[in-house]
């Protein structure tokens, strides 16, 4: 996460600052299995995660990296036997993913204050987090457990990214986009169990051109 923030840092100081902007705003990401029946039988939900980053727009295209969290929660209602007698029990849980990511976009301007974007997406894992629930529907009983996930079980993330930026001024603006992933999240798990990211994201944009103040000449000197 440190070394995401001085990326950021470092470029919005590297890149002409009347073409950057920075970023941040909120996830809300669920998966989808490769196994349509797993998407049946399994209640997928989203769950709410952060993303944050610096943006650079040349005369054709829009660079980004930054930080994106991705995820999902799931839930599902079975049977257990113990002692050759069923029990009602509900399984719950959700992950977490968090992604070091970089983005290339094209931007359609619609007019000063609207623009519709497309591109590509990449994430490389920073790891994650797992956290599982075992109910007994029928007692007030439950049991439950969290790993930690290591980068290593993760494939690298790409996907479909479009939306629309609104900007509500000169510096300050709105973005509604959405993310179709492509590509396996997990290395660790076969085809059929395995699963892609989907995301939707609301964010908010300042563009930093104008935010240094320019020197008074009043207040300047000249020495003869």
């Amino acid at each position: 996460m440190k070394i995401i923030l001085i990326c950021i840092l470092v470029s919005s100081t590297i890149f002409s600052q009347g073409r950057l902007a920075i970023f941040g705003g909120s996830n809300f990401s669920t998966i989808q299995y490769n196994n349509a029946d797993l998407n049946n039988q399994i209640d997928i939900s989203p769950r709410n995660g952060s993303s944050f980053g610096v943006e650079y727009r040349s005369s054709r295209f829009m660079f980004g990296a930054g930080f994106t969290q991705r995820g999902s929660k799931l839930k599902q209602n079975s049977t257990i036997n113990i002692g050759g007698v069923d029990y009602e029990i509900e399984i719950g849980g959700h992950e977490v993913y968090d992604y070091a990511s970089a983005h290339i976009l094209y931007p359609i301007s619609m007019n000063e204050q609207i623009d519709f974007f497309g591109g590509l997406q990449i994430g490389s894992s920073l790891g994650g987090t797992s956290f599982a629930k075992l109910s007994f529907t029928e007692f007030n009983s439950s049991q439950s457990d969290e790993i930690d996930m290591k980068p290593k079980e993760f494939g690298l993330d790409a996907g479909l990214l479009f939306g629309i930026d609104y900007m509500l001024n000169h510096r300050l603006g709105l973005r509604a986009s959405y993310y179709q992933g492509f590509t396996d999240v997990r290395d660790t798990l076969n085809k059929s169990l395995n699963f892609k990211n989907n995301t939707l994201n609301l964010s908010a944009i300042i563009k930093l051109k104008g935010l240094r103040k320019k020197p008074n000449p009043e207040k300047q000197t000249t020495k003869i």
